[in-house]
């Protein structure tokens, strides 16, 4: 079967943004979950993204209780795909469905009630600790300055392998519709 659609939650907007450019370069309608009620039939399959929180992709287990969810994106403070493993091990998703993490950004004044103070709180030990550490991984340098600074780190370029594994996969299933 073919996905019909991209289905998102977003809390910052990072996850929208990515929604929408996807959905322009594949050629798939893009639907917020809080307000798609009705535009996709449920069982059908699509993309899902969501926000990452502590490794766990916000709104996969109740998208997946309308969906067959083919392709799952967390978008995330991280560096694209330097989430994955904690997406794989803390998030159910069946064997054949493709898997990415996209950076998306960190925006305190864009977050609301109890995300923004945890955050917040967060925020601050974080600048801490990392400030505090002799011989930071490129990485962790990466995430001091997004702590410190904020920022959005949406891009088009970090969608480039989902896109791939779309085209993929679409081949795939019109060679076998062609047996």
């Amino acid at each position: 079967m073919a996905i019909k659609a991209i289905i998102y939650v977003s809390s910052t907007g990072h996850t929208r943004e990515y929604a929408k450019m996807l959905g322009k370069k594949l050629s798939l309608p893009a639907y917020s979950f809080d307000r798609e009620r009705g535009m996709v039939p449920t069982g059908s399959e699509i993309i899902f993204m969501g926000w990452i929180m502590a490794g766990k992709v916000m709104g996969l287990t109740k998208v997946s209780m309308n969906y067959t969810v083919r392709c799952l994106i967390g978008v995330g403070m991280g560096e694209s795909s330097s989430q994955i493993d904690d997406i794989k091990s803390l998030n159910e998703f069946p064997s054949d469905c493709g898997i990415f993490s996209l950076q998306g950004g960190f925006e305190l004044d864009k977050m609301r009630g109890l995300y923004k103070l945890i955050m917040s709180i967060m925020r601050k030990s974080k600048v801490k600790s990392l400030t505090a550490k002799e011989n930071r991984t490129r990485e962790e340098d990466a995430l001091l300055r997004m702590f410190r600074d904020g920022g959005n780190y949406v891009s088009e370029k970090n969608l480039k392998d989902v896109v791939a594994w779309y085209k993929a996969r679409t081949n795939s299933l019109l060679e076998e519709d062609n047996q």
